[in-house]
């Protein structure tokens, strides 16, 4: 429903219509005023009659040929319109499936991280589970500690006895203080972790990702494309350096950044790297 609505719509539909309605017309009116002619000159035999209708004969052989002219035309049109259409949907069709392949590339890799950073929270959350029984563990202590002294003192009623007793007291509230503070920076720090690696798994801009690979391949390439150089043949290109690059140049948005053109292999008797063409666009600067 929606090519029909589409095709009706469009005024290249509509010219054509007309085209081929006309050379229909003109094809019909030519051809009966041929026959007409034709039918007449047998019944006749004036010389300006025949004279006359030779003369309707000729403008019916013309406006026959005008409208075949006519019809070639709007069939010609047609097609051409259908062929710059087809093509037109065919490079669409590319790009979406292009698009759409990157898409799950990317959503893998995100599945992957996140399942990492769960496994990596259900480890964290072990540490603090064994932090919290040894907190109450020496809760328990202390609690045991208290009730011996005050035992102790109630025992004994030695003022040098019960001062020691409530230092010992002192330095254990200390020390339960202490572990509290080290069992929550220890907490912080785990979600600063978490919170670090969960803004690395967000997907970077095209233009960075490209900035980054041509650095790694070499630093000197963005300081020749800020003096006016946009053709570039670089020598010793690793493997996964030129895969990104074909990966952003393939993307609609690194067209506008990147072109690659001829790619070559390079053997020096270690991991074989390769011999890239290309060039790119002011618009990266920008």
């Amino acid at each position: 429903m929606n090519l029909v609505l589409k095709l009706i719509s469009s005024p290249w539909f509509w010219a054509d219509v007309v085209l081929s309605v006309s050379g229909g017309v003109l094809v019909y009116l030519g051809l009966r005023m041929e026959k007409a002619a034709e039918k007449k000159e047998y019944l006749d035999a004036f010389v300006d009659d025949v004279q006359s209708r030779k003369l309707k004969s000729e403008r019916g052989w013309r406006i026959l040929m005008a409208g075949i002219i006519v019809e070639v035309v709007a069939a010609l049109g047609i097609s051409i319109i259908s062929g710059l259409e087809i093509a037109d949907l065919t490079d669409k069709s590319a790009d979406a499936k292009l698009l759409a392949a990157n898409i799950g590339t990317t959503n893998a890799q995100l599945s992957l991280q996140v399942a990492q950073l769960v496994s990596t929270n259900l480890g964290l959350e072990k540490q603090l589970f064994a932090l919290n029984m040894q907190m109450q563990e020496m809760t328990n202590n202390l609690a045991v500690v208290g009730k011996t002294a005050n035992e102790t003192r109630d025992l004994l009623g030695d003022s040098n006895t019960t001062a020691r007793l409530n230092e010992t007291k002192d330095t254990l509230a200390a020390a339960n203080k202490v572990a509290t503070d080290v069992r929550s920076v220890v907490a912080n720090s785990n979600l600063g972790v978490l919170q670090g690696e969960l803004s690395q798994l967000k997907p970077k801009p095209l233009k960075e990702r490209l900035m980054a690979c041509l650095n790694s391949i070499n630093p000197q390439i963005v300081s020749s494309l800020k003096t006016g150089q946009t053709e570039f043949r670089v020598s010793r290109v690793r493997s996964y350096d030129l895969e990104e690059l074909q990966k952003v140049a393939e993307q609609p948005e690194g067209r506008s950044y990147i072109k690659i053109g001829h790619v070559g292999l390079e053997l020096f008797g270690g991991p074989p790297t390769y011999q890239v063409f290309f060039e790119l666009k002011p618009e990266l600067l920008k």
